[in-house]
């Protein structure tokens, strides 16, 4: 009797765009954390500033962000009731992160054209390693012929502006991916919102030698991917 062999998929190093970016910039403790918590991440998770993502997309209506609503908005995350210190903490930085946003909104203002907000993650495969990516919001201008993203960023962390040329990097390198015959992707147009930084990044702006340090990285990833064991 011959046996039938099923062959098992493979999961493939997989990292978010966020916790990559981070990644670059980190000591070698801290890129081994990482890994952890991506290779084995809690049961359930939501995003430590969804609250503050949520205030900012709701502001923005008839090709603005509006003051009055996310000053507002940081006002009802500040105020909500908390059942610990860690909760009462995630409110106040959800609610600042809304301030500084509400400082850069001109500045984060999308191009013209038809905005809409993207709710699910997509995913893009480099050096062996799929990470999962999402702009908040992709404009679409089929009278000029171009596509742009917005991302937003909020991290506190102390590679935080670096960090942030490897989001949008990343960001552009899957929007090229997705362009399509009578409709170009727009990499001036595009552009990452950095909020604890207070800085607005456009793809024109980030340096060559960029892509070496995310490539590198994702290289590394892709090689130790296997020894990252869970915690006991």
């Amino acid at each position: 009797m011959i046996k039938q062999i099923t062959a098992v998929q493979v999961e493939p190093p997989h990292i978010s765009a966020n916790e990559l970016a981070k990644y670059v910039f980190s000591t070698p403790a801290e890129k081994k954390e990482i890994l952890r918590n991506q290779k084995f991440p809690p049961a359930y998770r939501v995003s430590y500033y969804a609250r503050a993502l949520q205030a900012i997309l709701a502001s923005f209506h008839e090709g603005q962000y509006h003051e009055t609503e996310l000053l507002q908005a940081a006002e009802r995350i500040a105020a909500l009731p908390a059942k610990s210190k860690q909760e009462a903490s995630k409110n106040k930085c959800n609610a600042e992160a809304v301030h500084h946003f509400c400082r850069l909104r001109e500045l984060a203002i999308p191009p013209t054209g038809n905005h809409q907000f993207i709710r699910q993650n997509a995913h893009l495969m480099r050096e062996e390693v799929k990470i999962s990516i999402r702009p908040e919001i992709i404009t679409s201008n089929l009278g000029e012929h171009f596509f742009a993203y917005t991302k937003l960023r909020f991290s506190k962390d102390k590679y935080s502006a670096d960090a942030a040329e490897i989001g949008l990097l990343l960001l552009l390198i899957y929007g090229h991916a997705q362009v399509q015959p009578r409709i170009q992707f727009d990499i001036e147009k595009s552009k990452l919102i950095d909020c604890f930084s207070n800085s607005v990044i456009e793809g024109h702006r980030i340096p060559n030698y960029r892509q070496k340090q995310l490539d590198d990285a994702l290289r590394e990833i892709a090689s130790v991917w296997d020894q990252i064991k869970a915690r006991n």
